[in-house]
């Protein structure tokens, strides 16, 4: 399983510059920093 997802992403890669894939860590790692700072509250019904 673990080759398939290295083999499916090194092909969506595959033609990015070096550059280009810094940046896209980048911005992942900002979206994820993001996605952690996220919280959500379930409003309860209090009738």
């Amino acid at each position: 399983m673990q080759a398939d997802f290295f083999d499916f992403y090194g092909q969506a890669l595959n033609k990015l510059a070096f550059d280009d894939v810094v940046t896209l860590i980048h911005l992942l790692n900002k979206v994820n920093d993001g996605l952690k700072s996220i919280h959500l509250h379930k409003e309860t019904d209090q009738e």
